[in-house]
């Protein structure tokens, strides 16, 4: 009978550490896809052209009239620089291939 109550015990609390992890695990990406200030309207665009050892990740602000701050995202890293785009500009910023991954753009 005590063994039996151990057991469920460390099962529940195996559980409860599996779920709590699942949690805190899904918020900080789902964080970082949209930036601090959420994501940009529709005419700033996003791009990324992927070489043998690098990508280099491309935002354009295609806005007829609204200046944006920007940055560009990536997980499993640091994301690109908040920088302030007028309509017409256009940022890169360039990582290694592995294991990063272009998760889009940001306002910030």
């Amino acid at each position: 009978m005590r063994i039996s109550r151990t057991v469920k015990r460390v099962s529940a609390l195996g559980v409860a550490t599996i779920a709590l992890s699942g949690v805190t695990a899904v918020a900080p990406a789902a964080a970082a896809e949209t930036g601090a200030q959420g994501a940009p309207p529709t005419c700033v665009k996003g791009w990324v052209n992927s070489g043998v050892l690098t990508q280099t990740a491309y935002a354009k602000n295609n806005c007829p009239r609204k200046t944006y701050r920007v940055k560009i995202l990536w997980d499993f890293g640091v994301d690109g620089p908040c920088q302030t785009m007028d309509p017409g500009d256009q940022q890169s910023h360039k990582v290694a291939i592995a294991p990063r991954n272009f998760a889009g753009l940001g306002l910030c």
